[in-house]
């Protein structure tokens, strides 16, 4: 499990991610949750699933999902403050999700 958890590793990777759909999700997340009243760490972390046993330590229950090329987008709210996780799913594990 790839995880990135600070504003800064998020930052670099819309900019260095190899795959060019994973890149632009993250690109277009980015700028949907940022704000210029917190870092978007303190709001989300970004996880991307590698193995089939990433997916054992993914929460039960997603508020929704979706399917874009190539990926499977998950999305978790974790707090009541409404801090969350946005979890990618690569397309050869999407028929692993419960």
């Amino acid at each position: 499990m790839q995880i990135y958890a600070s504003s800064h590793a998020i930052e670099l990777a819309c900019k260095t991610l190899p795959d060019h759909n994973l890149r632009k999700l993250f690109i277009e997340r980015l700028h949907q949750l940022k704000s210029d009243d917190y870092e978007i760490h303190e709001i989300v972390q970004f996880w991307v699933v590698e193995c089939e046993s990433d997916l054992l330590m993914l929460p039960e229950h997603p508020e929704c999902k979706e399917e874009h090329q190539g990926w499977t987008e998950l999305v978790y709210v974790l707090l009541d403050d409404g801090f969350g996780l946005e979890v990618f799913v690569p397309e050869h594990l999407k028929g692993q999700l419960k």
